[in-house]
């Protein structure tokens, strides 16, 4: 499971006022995803300053799976990441 922390920082015009909220403890569940009308696939990799490069093309298996992600966009032109 993981742990959520909530901490709101807000201004009603008497200055800045922090609220914390109690960790809630949350359960995440897998979820099918489907996608439909495929244009085209891409494997990106995302470096530590949120550069985003296209690595479709790999000359080697990658050692570091953790910065990769699958770029879908369908036919009408929606991306999922």
């Amino acid at each position: 499971g993981y742990t959520l922390s909530t901490t709101m920082v807000y201004n009603r015009g008497e200055g800045e006022e922090t609220e914390t909220l109690e960790d809630k403890e949350v359960q995440l569940d897998l979820k099918k995803v489907e996608i439909k009308n495929i244009k085209e696939t891409s494997l990106m990799s995302v470096d530590d300053a949120g550069v985003e490069t296209d690595k479709s093309l790999l000359t080697e298996k990658p050692t570091d799976v953790a910065p990769l992600y699958l770029r879908v966009t369908t036919h009408d032109n929606k991306t999922t990441r």
